[in-house]
This record gives structure tokens, C-alpha cells and sequence, in this order.
């Protein structure tokens, strides 16, 4: 009997270079052996130099992306990324909560090259709305540092941060140690029903 995939939904915007945002998600999908459905959000013009422009999609229009692809394809985890406007985060949400999903939630304020990738008014939505219902939170160095209220030199303020995050209702925090300074290793830190775990690796450094 031949075993069906495991099904799972990107809800992120495009980014244009292909490094990051839906394009990142599916790879990625690929990459570990599951099959990969998404939801645009919001189309960017973007590159390893910049984001020259964001054209949201209206969030009635990522309702019906995602509600048409759920009829018919057996999703159960959603990864979130992007979604800059209120109205997307709370259509999510509730799309969240009705399929009864895994969300993982990454919650996406700014590109790497420091563009911010989400309205001002939609942080409170995503702290209030989204993240709540997540199964786990994985906030870089700086989204965190923005989440916790506090900010982060090392493991120890990580430790700390992802213990404050928690408190807003999600089960799992990772907060990844990339951009925190370290010279040859780089940790993540998952904070999870009171316990912490570290996960330390040589850091990679690659040229664009």
C-alpha cells in the first residue's frame, strides 16, 4: 500500500531573488521529503541588496488560497512568515483555529537587508491573534529582542527572552542564534514546557 505524503502550507509573501519567503519554504519542503501547498501573501521586489516594493495581497484573497487548497489537499501543519497587513494576520488566525492546524509561526518584522516586512499596527494582531495559537514560535535574535521587550547579547538573554515570549500563550519557543555575535558556533534555543534545550553548530559563513 503506497503511504500518502505528508502534506503541509507555506502562508508567506514572494521573494523575487528566491532567497527567502515562499520560494525558501518550498525548497525547503522539498529538501526534507514533504509535499509543499502555499498561500501568497503579500509579492515583493526584492534582492540581496533591498526590498524596492510590497504589493500585499488583500487578506479575503489568502483566506480563499488557503480555504480552496484545504478542500481538497489533507494539510495539518501550516509554517507562517510574512504577512505585514492586521487583516491577513487575523483571516489566519481564524483559519487556524477552524482547520484546527499546527502553526508554526516565524514571525517576520524586517528583510535582512533591514526593510520592514510588516505594518506597524499588525504587531499587536500578531501577538493578541496568531501567536497564541502557534505550536511553535521561532523569532530571530531581533524579532525576539522586539517580542521580549528586552535585548539579547548572548545564551543566557536568550534563555530569558524565550521565557518571556512564552508567556503570550504559544507552546514552543526557538529563538535562532544567527545573529547573535559568536565567532565559530552558533546556538538556537528552544524553550518548551519550562525546560530549555540549546542546539549549538559551526557557524557557516557564505558570501552573496
Amino acid at each position: 500500500m503506497k503511504q500518502s505524503p505528508v502534506c503541509v502550507m507555506t502562508i508567506a509573501g514572494s521573494d523575487s531573488s528566491g532567497g527567502a519567503g515562499i520560494a525558501a519554504d518550498l525548497k525547503t519542503f522539498a529538501a526534507v521529503g514533504v509535499y509543499g501547498t502555499f498561500a501568497i501573501t503579500a509579492v515583493t521586489a526584492q534582492n540581496t541588496l533591498g526590498v524596492e516594493e510590497i504589493f500585499p495581497i488583500p487578506a479575503q484573497t489568502v483566506k480563499q488560497q488557503i480555504e480552496t487548497t484545504l478542500a481538497d489537499i489533507p494539510v495539518k501543519v501550516v509554517k507562517t512568515g510574512m504577512l505585514y497587513t492586521k487583516e491577513t494576520i487575523e483571516a489566519v488566525a481564524e483559519l487556524v483555529s477552524k482547520f484546527k492546524l499546527k502553526a508554526v509561526v516565524d514571525p517576520v518584522f524586517r528583510a535582512g537587508t533591514g526593510a520592514m516586512l510588516i505594518r506597524e499596527d499588525a504587531k499587536k494582531a500578531l501577538a493578541e491573534s496568531l501567536i497564541p495559537k502557534a505550536y511553535v514560535l521561532t523569532p530571530n535574535r531581533y524579532e525576539a529582542e522586539d517580542l521580549a521587550g528586552m535585548p539579547i547579547r548572548d545564551v543566557e538573554d536568550m534563555k530569558k527572552a524565550a521565557e518571556k515570549i512564552a508567556r503570550l500563550g504559544v507552546d514552543a519557543v526557538i529563538i535562532k542564534g544567527g545573529h547573535v555575535e559568536s565567532e565559530e558556533t552558533v546556538t538556537d534555543i528552544l524553550y518548551h514546557k519550562g525546560e530549555f534545550y540549546a542546539f549549538t553548530k559551526p557557524r557557516i559563513r557564505i558570501q552573496t
